[in-house]
Protein backbone atom coordinates (compact mmCIF):
# COMPACT_ATOMS: atom_id res chain seq x y z
CA UNK A 1 0.00 0.00 0.00
CA UNK A 2 3.09 2.31 1.05
CA UNK A 3 4.34 1.61 -1.95
CA UNK A 4 1.50 2.23 -4.25
CA UNK A 5 0.75 5.75 -2.67
CA UNK A 6 4.24 6.50 -3.56
CA UNK A 7 4.28 5.70 -7.00
CA UNK A 8 0.28 7.27 -6.83
CA UNK A 9 1.96 10.99 -5.89
CA UNK A 10 4.81 10.37 -7.80
CA UNK A 11 2.58 10.35 -10.51
CA UNK A 12 0.77 13.50 -9.42
CA UNK A 13 3.89 15.43 -9.00
CA UNK A 14 4.83 15.22 -12.67
CA UNK A 15 0.89 14.84 -13.82
CA UNK A 16 0.01 18.31 -11.94
CA UNK A 17 2.58 20.82 -13.74
CA UNK A 18 1.67 19.63 -17.43
CA UNK A 19 -2.32 20.32 -16.82
CA UNK A 20 -1.82 23.13 -15.21
CA UNK A 21 -0.23 25.25 -17.88
CA UNK A 22 -1.26 27.23 -21.07
CA UNK A 23 -0.29 24.82 -23.66
CA UNK A 24 -2.63 22.03 -21.60
CA UNK A 25 -5.20 24.31 -21.88
CA UNK A 26 -4.98 25.45 -25.47
CA UNK A 27 -4.10 22.12 -26.32
CA UNK A 28 -7.82 21.21 -24.87
CA UNK A 29 -9.51 23.74 -25.27
CA UNK A 30 -10.52 24.06 -22.09
CA UNK A 31 -11.68 28.34 -21.00
CA UNK A 32 -10.88 28.26 -17.53
CA UNK A 33 -7.28 28.57 -17.19
CA UNK A 34 -5.50 28.65 -13.87
CA UNK A 35 -2.10 29.75 -12.88
CA UNK A 36 -0.10 32.20 -14.91
CA UNK A 37 -2.87 31.93 -17.93
CA UNK A 38 -5.82 32.77 -16.06
CA UNK A 39 -8.55 34.06 -18.29
CA UNK A 40 -11.52 36.15 -16.55
CA UNK A 41 -13.55 34.57 -19.86
CA UNK A 42 -16.17 33.30 -17.55
CA UNK A 43 -16.19 36.25 -14.66
CA UNK A 44 -18.40 38.93 -16.22
CA UNK A 45 -17.34 40.95 -13.62
CA UNK A 46 -18.41 44.56 -15.17
CA UNK A 47 -21.99 42.92 -15.76
CA UNK A 48 -22.42 41.85 -11.66
CA UNK A 49 -21.03 45.57 -10.19
CA UNK A 50 -24.12 46.81 -12.63
CA UNK A 51 -26.61 44.74 -11.28
CA UNK A 52 -25.89 45.39 -8.15
CA UNK A 53 -26.48 49.18 -8.60
CA UNK A 54 -29.71 48.79 -10.11
CA UNK A 55 -32.86 47.90 -8.43
CA UNK A 56 -33.54 43.62 -8.26
CA UNK A 57 -34.00 42.74 -11.75
CA UNK A 58 -35.09 38.83 -13.21
CA UNK A 59 -32.17 38.31 -14.71
CA UNK A 60 -31.33 35.47 -17.58
CA UNK A 61 -27.78 34.38 -17.33
CA UNK A 62 -26.17 31.63 -19.80
CA UNK A 63 -24.31 28.88 -17.77
CA UNK A 64 -21.22 30.14 -18.01
CA UNK A 65 -22.25 33.19 -16.50
CA UNK A 66 -24.88 32.08 -13.71
CA UNK A 67 -22.53 30.42 -11.23
CA UNK A 68 -20.80 33.70 -10.79
CA UNK A 69 -23.68 35.95 -10.69
CA UNK A 70 -24.77 33.75 -8.29
CA UNK A 71 -22.11 34.41 -6.06
CA UNK A 72 -21.71 38.10 -6.75
CA UNK A 73 -25.19 39.82 -7.20
CA UNK A 74 -28.76 39.44 -5.75
CA UNK A 75 -30.54 39.44 -8.98
CA UNK A 76 -33.22 36.86 -9.04
CA UNK A 77 -31.66 34.42 -11.42
CA UNK A 78 -33.88 32.99 -14.35
CA UNK A 79 -32.05 29.66 -14.18
CA UNK A 80 -29.07 29.44 -12.18
CA UNK A 81 -27.30 26.36 -13.63
CA UNK A 82 -27.77 23.90 -10.68
CA UNK A 83 -29.14 20.65 -12.71
CA UNK A 84 -31.22 19.33 -10.15
CA UNK A 85 -32.99 22.26 -9.06
CA UNK A 86 -34.98 23.19 -12.20
CA UNK A 87 -37.20 21.29 -13.74
CA UNK A 88 -37.06 19.90 -17.95
CA UNK A 89 -39.31 22.34 -18.56
CA UNK A 90 -37.31 24.70 -17.27
CA UNK A 91 -34.00 23.70 -19.32
CA UNK A 92 -36.36 23.23 -22.33
CA UNK A 93 -36.62 26.98 -22.22
CA UNK A 94 -33.63 27.34 -21.56
CA UNK A 95 -32.29 25.76 -24.66
CA UNK A 96 -34.79 27.54 -26.66
CA UNK A 97 -33.35 31.16 -25.56
CA UNK A 98 -30.02 29.40 -26.24
CA UNK A 99 -31.31 29.02 -30.05
CA UNK A 100 -31.87 32.75 -30.63
CA UNK A 101 -34.16 33.84 -32.80
CA UNK A 102 -37.53 35.96 -32.02
CA UNK A 103 -38.75 32.93 -30.26
CA UNK A 104 -36.18 33.37 -27.86
CA UNK A 105 -36.80 36.72 -27.33
CA UNK A 106 -40.23 36.19 -26.55
CA UNK A 107 -39.81 33.87 -24.04
CA UNK A 108 -37.63 36.19 -22.05
CA UNK A 109 -40.53 38.92 -22.19
CA UNK A 110 -43.26 36.15 -21.11
CA UNK A 111 -40.93 35.45 -18.16
CA UNK A 112 -40.75 39.47 -17.69
CA UNK A 113 -36.78 39.23 -17.56
CA UNK A 114 -35.57 42.76 -18.10
CA UNK A 115 -31.57 41.70 -17.84
CA UNK A 116 -29.35 38.97 -19.98
CA UNK A 117 -25.77 38.29 -18.92
CA UNK A 118 -24.16 36.35 -21.12
CA UNK A 119 -20.59 34.81 -21.17
CA UNK A 120 -19.39 35.18 -24.80
CA UNK A 121 -16.11 33.12 -24.59
CA UNK A 122 -17.59 29.54 -25.87
CA UNK A 123 -19.49 31.12 -29.10
CA UNK A 124 -22.62 29.07 -27.33
CA UNK A 125 -25.05 32.13 -26.95
CA UNK A 126 -22.92 34.88 -29.53
CA UNK A 127 -26.25 33.91 -32.46
CA UNK A 128 -28.74 35.66 -28.83
CA UNK A 129 -26.16 38.11 -27.96
CA UNK A 130 -26.53 39.32 -31.52
CA UNK A 131 -30.73 39.45 -31.82
CA UNK A 132 -30.40 41.46 -28.53
CA UNK A 133 -28.78 44.08 -30.25
CA UNK A 134 -30.83 43.80 -33.73
CA UNK A 135 -33.88 44.08 -31.49
CA UNK A 136 -34.14 48.07 -30.71
CA UNK A 137 -35.62 46.42 -27.44
CA UNK A 138 -32.58 45.80 -25.10
CA UNK A 139 -29.21 47.65 -25.07
CA UNK A 140 -26.23 46.78 -23.62
CA UNK A 141 -25.25 48.52 -20.51
CA UNK A 142 -21.73 46.71 -19.58
CA UNK A 143 -19.33 44.74 -20.74
CA UNK A 144 -15.68 42.99 -20.35
CA UNK A 145 -13.67 40.25 -20.94
CA UNK A 146 -16.35 38.34 -19.32
CA UNK A 147 -19.71 38.82 -21.02
CA UNK A 148 -22.24 41.24 -22.06
CA UNK A 149 -25.11 43.01 -19.91
CA UNK A 150 -28.31 43.64 -21.70
CA UNK A 151 -30.65 45.37 -20.45
CA UNK A 152 -34.46 46.20 -21.52
CA UNK A 153 -35.77 48.94 -22.67
CA UNK A 154 -34.03 52.26 -24.25
CA UNK A 155 -31.48 53.71 -22.53
CA UNK A 156 -31.09 57.10 -21.53
CA UNK A 157 -27.97 59.17 -22.05
CA UNK A 158 -27.04 59.02 -18.33
CA UNK A 159 -27.13 55.43 -18.26
CA UNK A 160 -24.37 54.34 -19.82
CA UNK A 161 -21.48 56.04 -22.05
CA UNK A 162 -21.41 55.53 -25.97
CA UNK A 163 -20.09 52.90 -27.73
CA UNK A 164 -20.26 50.42 -24.54
CA UNK A 165 -18.75 47.40 -26.54
CA UNK A 166 -15.85 49.04 -28.14
CA UNK A 167 -15.04 50.85 -25.30
CA UNK A 168 -14.88 47.73 -23.30
CA UNK A 169 -12.85 46.36 -26.12
CA UNK A 170 -10.27 49.12 -26.45
CA UNK A 171 -9.74 48.25 -22.48
CA UNK A 172 -8.89 44.89 -22.93
CA UNK A 173 -6.09 46.19 -25.70
CA UNK A 174 -4.79 48.63 -23.65
CA UNK A 175 -4.32 46.28 -20.57
CA UNK A 176 -1.13 45.43 -18.78
CA UNK A 177 -1.04 42.03 -18.96
CA UNK A 178 2.31 40.92 -19.44
CA UNK A 179 1.91 37.09 -19.42
CA UNK A 180 1.70 36.08 -23.74
CA UNK A 181 -1.68 33.71 -23.30
CA UNK A 182 -3.54 36.02 -20.74
CA UNK A 183 -2.58 38.83 -23.22
CA UNK A 184 -4.05 36.58 -26.03
CA UNK A 185 -7.06 35.79 -24.17
CA UNK A 186 -8.19 39.18 -23.40
CA UNK A 187 -7.62 40.05 -27.17
CA UNK A 188 -10.24 37.20 -28.33
CA UNK A 189 -12.30 38.43 -25.92
CA UNK A 190 -11.84 41.80 -27.62
CA UNK A 191 -12.48 40.80 -30.85
CA UNK A 192 -15.78 39.52 -29.64
CA UNK A 193 -16.83 42.70 -28.52
CA UNK A 194 -16.17 44.71 -30.98
CA UNK A 195 -17.58 41.72 -33.27
CA UNK A 196 -20.97 42.16 -31.77
CA UNK A 197 -20.74 46.19 -32.10
CA UNK A 198 -20.52 45.56 -35.91
CA UNK A 199 -16.58 46.59 -36.49
CA UNK A 200 -14.76 43.52 -38.18
CA UNK A 201 -11.87 45.72 -39.00
CA UNK A 202 -11.18 46.34 -35.46
CA UNK A 203 -12.02 42.71 -34.58
CA UNK A 204 -9.36 42.09 -37.34
CA UNK A 205 -6.87 44.34 -35.35
CA UNK A 206 -7.93 42.44 -31.65
CA UNK A 207 -7.16 39.25 -33.34
CA UNK A 208 -3.83 40.27 -34.90
CA UNK A 209 -3.12 41.51 -31.84
CA UNK A 210 -3.63 38.47 -29.78
CA UNK A 211 -1.82 36.32 -32.38
CA UNK A 212 1.37 38.49 -31.78
CA UNK A 213 1.86 37.51 -28.34
CA UNK A 214 0.42 33.82 -28.68
CA UNK A 215 0.96 32.86 -32.74
CA UNK A 216 -0.28 29.41 -31.80
CA UNK A 217 -3.30 30.27 -30.11
CA UNK A 218 -6.25 28.20 -31.68
CA UNK A 219 -9.73 30.13 -31.26
CA UNK A 220 -7.44 33.54 -32.33
CA UNK A 221 -6.28 31.67 -35.30
CA UNK A 222 -9.64 29.70 -36.34
CA UNK A 223 -11.53 33.77 -35.38
CA UNK A 224 -9.14 35.57 -37.52
CA UNK A 225 -9.45 32.39 -40.31
CA UNK A 226 -13.26 33.26 -40.49
CA UNK A 227 -12.87 36.95 -40.84
CA UNK A 228 -10.62 36.24 -44.35
CA UNK A 229 -13.07 33.52 -45.51
CA UNK A 230 -16.09 36.22 -45.18
CA UNK A 231 -13.53 38.26 -47.16
CA UNK A 232 -13.16 35.43 -50.34
CA UNK A 233 -8.81 35.76 -48.83
CA UNK A 234 -9.09 31.90 -49.04
CA UNK A 235 -5.35 31.42 -49.40
CA UNK A 236 -4.58 33.60 -46.50
CA UNK A 237 -7.56 32.26 -44.33
CA UNK A 238 -6.12 28.18 -44.90
CA UNK A 239 -2.92 28.61 -42.67
CA UNK A 240 -4.97 30.30 -39.43
CA UNK A 241 -7.37 26.83 -40.13
CA UNK A 242 -4.51 24.37 -40.52
CA UNK A 243 -3.07 26.20 -36.88
CA UNK A 244 -5.69 25.83 -35.16
CA UNK A 245 -6.25 22.14 -36.21
CA UNK A 246 -2.42 21.61 -34.82
CA UNK A 247 -2.50 22.92 -31.73
CA UNK A 248 -6.34 21.53 -30.77
CA UNK A 249 -6.96 18.54 -33.07
CA UNK A 250 -11.34 18.83 -31.39
CA UNK A 251 -11.64 21.46 -33.52
CA UNK A 252 -14.13 20.45 -36.21
CA UNK A 253 -15.25 23.64 -37.45
CA UNK A 254 -11.54 25.05 -38.57
CA UNK A 255 -11.31 21.36 -40.32
CA UNK A 256 -14.78 21.87 -41.92
CA UNK A 257 -13.71 25.66 -43.07
CA UNK A 258 -10.12 24.66 -44.06
CA UNK A 259 -11.91 22.15 -46.52
CA UNK A 260 -13.97 25.37 -48.05
CA UNK A 261 -10.76 27.54 -48.57
CA UNK A 262 -9.27 24.17 -50.18
CA UNK A 263 -12.42 23.72 -52.29
CA UNK A 264 -12.18 26.97 -53.75
CA UNK A 265 -8.55 26.71 -54.12
CA UNK A 266 -9.21 24.13 -55.88
CA UNK A 267 -7.36 21.33 -54.29
CA UNK A 268 -9.89 18.04 -54.66
CA UNK A 269 -7.95 15.92 -52.64
CA UNK A 270 -7.36 18.03 -49.48
CA UNK A 271 -10.83 18.88 -49.20
CA UNK A 272 -11.81 15.56 -49.08
CA UNK A 273 -9.54 14.77 -46.29
CA UNK A 274 -10.27 18.19 -44.22
CA UNK A 275 -14.90 17.46 -43.95
CA UNK A 276 -14.09 13.72 -43.77
CA UNK A 277 -11.35 15.10 -40.30
CA UNK A 278 -14.01 17.60 -39.35
CA UNK A 279 -16.86 14.20 -39.40
CA UNK A 280 -13.96 12.58 -37.15
CA UNK A 281 -14.69 15.32 -35.19
CA UNK A 282 -17.93 16.11 -35.13
CA UNK A 283 -20.18 13.66 -37.12
CA UNK A 284 -23.16 15.10 -36.59
CA UNK A 285 -22.50 18.10 -38.90
CA UNK A 286 -24.95 18.45 -41.74
CA UNK A 287 -22.93 20.98 -43.70
CA UNK A 288 -20.01 18.82 -43.46
CA UNK A 289 -21.28 15.90 -44.84
CA UNK A 290 -23.34 18.25 -47.40
CA UNK A 291 -19.75 19.31 -47.90
CA UNK A 292 -18.36 15.93 -48.39
CA UNK A 293 -20.99 14.76 -50.98
CA UNK A 294 -20.07 17.84 -53.22
CA UNK A 295 -16.56 17.15 -53.45
CA UNK A 296 -16.57 13.69 -53.73
CA UNK A 297 -18.92 13.89 -56.45
CA UNK A 298 -16.53 16.47 -58.23
CA UNK A 299 -14.40 13.66 -57.89
CA UNK A 300 -15.85 11.02 -59.94
CA UNK A 301 -16.76 8.98 -56.63
CA UNK A 302 -20.71 9.19 -57.30
CA UNK A 303 -21.64 6.02 -55.03
CA UNK A 304 -19.57 7.90 -51.95
CA UNK A 305 -20.84 11.00 -52.62
CA UNK A 306 -24.91 9.57 -52.70
CA UNK A 307 -23.72 7.86 -49.44
CA UNK A 308 -22.45 11.00 -47.79
CA UNK A 309 -25.94 13.11 -48.70
CA UNK A 310 -27.75 10.44 -47.55
CA UNK A 311 -26.26 10.79 -43.92
CA UNK A 312 -26.66 14.66 -44.31
CA UNK A 313 -30.52 13.77 -44.93
CA UNK A 314 -30.77 11.20 -42.16
CA UNK A 315 -29.29 14.57 -39.90
CA UNK A 316 -32.46 16.46 -41.15
CA UNK A 317 -34.84 14.15 -43.02
CA UNK A 318 -37.68 17.25 -43.43
CA UNK A 319 -35.03 19.28 -45.73
CA UNK A 320 -36.71 19.17 -49.38
CA UNK A 321 -34.01 20.94 -50.81
CA UNK A 322 -31.64 17.58 -49.63
CA UNK A 323 -34.57 14.81 -50.41
CA UNK A 324 -34.57 16.76 -54.27
CA UNK A 325 -30.64 16.74 -54.57
CA UNK A 326 -30.13 13.06 -53.90
CA UNK A 327 -33.09 12.37 -56.00
CA UNK A 328 -31.21 13.89 -58.97
CA UNK A 329 -28.08 12.02 -57.98
CA UNK A 330 -29.52 8.98 -57.89
CA UNK A 331 -31.57 9.74 -60.94
CA UNK A 332 -28.50 10.09 -63.07
CA UNK A 333 -26.38 7.39 -61.21
CA UNK A 334 -28.31 4.90 -62.92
Amino acid sequence: VVSMAALVGAAVALWAPSVANNDFYLREGVGRRFGGGSTPATYPREAANTLNHLPPARTFANLDAAAFLLGTTEAPLFIDGRTEAYPKARWAEYAQVRSSGPAALNLLMRNEVSAVVLALSSGAFSNLAGNLMASGQWYPAAADAGGVLFLAGVPQAAQRPLDILSSGAETLLAGPITDPTRRADDCLAAADLFELDGNPAAARRALSTGLDARPDHPNLNHNLGNLMLAEGNFSGALPHFQQALAVNSRLAGSALNAGVCQLRLQRPEAVVASFERALRIDPTQVGGWVNLAVALRGLGQNDEAIAALEKALALRPGDARLQGQLQQWRRTAR
